[in-house]
């Protein structure tokens, strides 16, 4: 029974690696994407120049895409009268992103500014948005639910940027998290055993 552990440690851990990192990983082929990209298009007409520029980007970054996660970094400002908007557009980013493997992986509040080009650029937070794969974010800005509550992001804030970024460390991911647990719990089993 006590080697019973270590094979179902093992057998959750892919499990959940196969669901996390969205197995097989694989960029995403012009096939996969100009539908996307042409839904987003319909879905955003209505914002005319900064839609197509926005468009733009998300096409040059499907375009390049290696099939790995990123993070987005995003830079915030809040309207300050916005009453639940923000949450309104969280509960329905949460609904299409979390079974698609995407997750918050820090938010910050900003305390100061040390360095910048422009001095009036004041953000009040700094939020890491973890993405399974472009293919996943792309999914996620065309989800019909999503889209439903979309627009409360441009209510919640006053500006905001947002810049893709590929891990290079991430010592807190969920997979080194889940991985030390099941250590963990399987040294304990081995103790008592």
């Amino acid at each position: 029974m006590m080697f019973l552990w270590p094979v179902l440690s093992l057998a959750l851990y892919l499990l959940f690696l196969a669901w996390y990192d969205g197995w097989p990983r694989r960029p995403l082929s012009a096939k996969e994407y100009e539908p996307l990209l042409e839904k987003m298009k319909q879905q955003r007409a209505a914002q005319g120049e900064a839609g197509a520029l926005a468009l733009e980007r998300f096409r040059a970054f499907a375009e390049s895409d290696d099939g790995g996660e990123f993070h987005m970094v995003n830079l915030l400002r809040i309207n300050r009268d916005a009453g639940n908007a923000g949450s309104r557009y969280m509960r329905a980013w949460a609904r299409a992103a979390v079974p698609r493997g995407s997750h918050p992986s820090y938010r910050g509040l900003v305390t100061g500014k040390i360095q910048g080009a422009r001095e009036d650029t004041i953000w009040d937070q700094v939020v890491l948005m973890r993405y399974r794969s472009r293919r996943d974010l792309l999914r996620i800005a065309t989800d019909d639910g999503f889209m439903r509550d979309a627009a409360q992001k441009g209510v919640a804030l006053s500006y905001t940027d947002a810049y893709p970024a590929s891990p290079a460390l991430f010592p807190g991911s969920p997979r080194v998290l889940l991985f030390l647990a099941l250590v963990i719990l399987n040294l304990i089993v081995v103790a008592w055993g």
